[in-house]
């Protein structure tokens, strides 16, 4: 009969093993894919030129090199219709729109509302905590009682075990004297 256990040396490595090198393997993948260097390689925003569109605010220039077809002789539209380009200057936004501060209104109600939830979880954590050591506690004293049982019990039983004992050890000690008396009485009595 052949032995296999003694061919388990031809598995190769553990798995433990290929795990840490699978981990490490992809760790590294993961980090090379994050470094900077991959984003500027395979990144298509370094490639646009920087006048390719305008500053908001400035009238857009028709740059033909990004144009799909930039041979065709289609028309060159500005970029903007003649209409809309004598009233824009009037209604165009800022280039800047700075954040709005909230008022000091909102702020007072948004940490209300914070102070009320983090109350609500203290509160929530409270009574769960509370729970959990009545809990706990009732437990234990489940425990005690049951253990105070069993230590009455293991008593009476000693003291019922001595009590036999200490019966058939009486018992002993009359039949030890029962038979001492008959022995005596049946030796001869020799007179002397």
């Amino acid at each position: 009969m052949h032995n296999w256990h003694h061919h388990n040396w031809h598995r190769g490595p553990s798995r433990l093993i290929w795990f840490v090198f699978g981990a490490a393997a992809a760790t590294a993948f993961i980090r090379h894919r994050e470094a900077e260097g991959f984003a500027v390689r395979h990144c298509s925003r370094h490639r646009i030129p920087q006048d390719a569109y305008p500053p908001p605010g400035q009238e857009q220039k028709v740059v033909d090199a990004w144009r799909w077809n930039a041979n065709a002789s289609f028309p060159k539209y500005p970029a903007q219709p003649p209409a809309a380009a004598t009233a824009a200057p009037a209604e165009s936004a800022p280039a800047h729109v700075p954040m709005q501060k909230p008022a000091d209104g909102q702020w007072d109600e948004e940490k209300q509302r914070l102070q009320r939830i983090s109350e609500q979880a203290t509160e929530t954590l409270t009574s769960l905590s509370e729970a959990g050591l009545d809990s706990l506690l009732s437990t234990v004293e489940s425990l005690k009682a049951k253990i105070a049982e069993r230590r009455a019990q293991r008593e009476r039983e000693v003291q019922e075990a001595q009590a036999a004992r200490d019966e058939k050890f009486r018992q002993f000690e009359e039949w030890k004297k029962q038979q001492e008396a008959q022995e005596a009485a049946r030796k001869p009595r020799h007179i002397v």
